[in-house]
């Protein structure tokens, strides 16, 4: 099941990368644009689709459209395909070409002629989709008036379908709910699954399952139905407990090296900039939903830039700068959210001992340590500490460019 989610959310992964890379560098060509009432026909069009605010707009009148921001609304329709990144996404209009989006929070409604394709923290589809989906995330809904005409691969923490899908589905999830009606047939990997009465299915139902499965008999399957728990064998417990005996010394003395270390150069970044780690922590506190689009944009965008640039000779050395700053914000991030989160805790508790940066930073960093070491909470805990620092650097990074 781990290698069957992971290549789905490669495949939507990277194309979300490569879509937020090209918008990212035509939002920096136009930011240093200055409108000119000779506008040429590709300015007009810039011009009239309203490039104002936190939100950027580019693209011909035929596409492609490059749209991003930290909160973004398209209620106009489109001719080309539409490349949308943000904290943000909700889309009410009819996209005559592929969609490709990017976000914390997307809502599809509509209707998008060609394939979708979709990453996300919470990601809802209420429209139409004219050929084939493509998603990753979170939590993904498939709403009653959802209608996807091909296939859909999707991998997310939990996935409900709700609506219409005309080719077969592929799914890897932790829990899985079918209410919709399948055109085809369904393979799926699974922690917990439940089948409800209106779910149709017109060829094969093949889910494999860990811990649960709540088939209703009501539910029509017109192929054969396998439906089977996923065991381990007993050697590879044994084999597991083993390395786990061996290993367990090995990872906590590491934790406690890493956050040692951690810690210290926290202090020492928080020493030397003090105003700059005060003003991201602020951006956290008072934006975390567009600081986590922001940061799973720069997660994924600027490794992805860096290979582009090395890969021209005249770029080289340009790549290795942002390649070695991407490690650098990497290792910044979590000590961000670190002095954010012992910032909120100050606030919230108005204790006394609490009102210094450094004191803030240290239990802030303290507590993300502990919250990491609970199984699956920990890292995702972490993953999210991880794009919040991210997201509130790349802003940053682009209100100085």
């Amino acid at each position: 099941m781990k290698k069957f989610t992971k290549s789905l959310h490669i495949m939507t992964m990277l194309g979300v990368g490569v879509v937020s890379a090209v918008w990212l560098g035509w939002s920096g060509l136009a930011q240093a644009q200055s409108p000119a009432p000779s506008a040429t026909p590709a300015t007009a069009t810039i011009s009239s689709m309203q490039q104002a605010g936190q939100v950027v707009r580019l693209g011909d009148e035929d596409g492609p459209h490059f749209i991003g921001g930290d909160a973004v609304i398209i209620t106009e329709d489109l001719v080309g395909d539409v490349y949308v990144g943000g904290g943000s996404v909700l889309i009410e209009s009819r996209i005559e070409g592929d969609l490709i989006v990017g976000g914390g929070n997307v809502t599809i409604g509509g209707e998008i002629t060609d394939d979708l394709r979709v990453g996300g923290g919470s990601i809802v589809l209420n429209g139409v989709v004219g050929k084939n989906v493509t998603a990753g995330g979170g939590s993904i809904t498939f709403g009653p008036s959802s209608e996807v005409a091909g296939s859909v691969i999707v991998g997310a923490g939990n996935l409900s379908f709700d609506g219409t899908v005309g080719g077969d589905l592929w799914a890897g999830a932790g829990l899985m709910r079918l209410n919709g009606e399948f055109g085809q047939g369904i393979q799926a990997e699974v922690g917990s699954l439940t089948v409800l009465p209106a779910a149709s299915v017109a060829r094969d139902l093949k889910v494999s399952y860990e811990e649960d499965a709540n088939v209703s008999q009501a539910a029509s399957v017109a192929g054969q139905v396998q439906i089977q728990q996923s065991e381990r064998s007993k050697s590879f417990d044994r084999a597991g407990d083993a390395i786990a005996g061996v290993t367990k010394g090995i990872g906590t003395a590491a934790t406690v090296a890493t956050t040692l270390m951690a810690l210290v150069s926290g202090l020492i970044l928080l020493y030397l900039l003090p105003k700059f780690i005060d003003e991201r922590s602020e951006q956290i506190l008072t934006s975390p939903v567009p600081s986590l689009g922001w940061g799973l944009i720069a997660l994924i965008l600027l490794p992805i830039l860096a290979v582009v640039l090395m890969a021209v000779v005249i770029t080289l050395p340009l790549g290795f700068i942002l390649l070695f700053s991407y490690f650098i914000m990497l290792m910044m991030a979590n000590w961000i959210t670190s002095k954010a989160l012992g910032e909120k805790l100050y606030q919230s508790t108005n204790q006394s001992w609490l009102n210094n940066r450094y004191l803030q930073f240290i239990v802030g960093l303290l507590i993300i340590k502990v919250i990491g070491l609970v199984p699956v909470v920990g890292g995702i805990a972490l993953f999210g500490s991880m794009l919040l620092g991210l997201g509130s650097l790349l802003k940053w990074l682009r209100e100085i460019i």
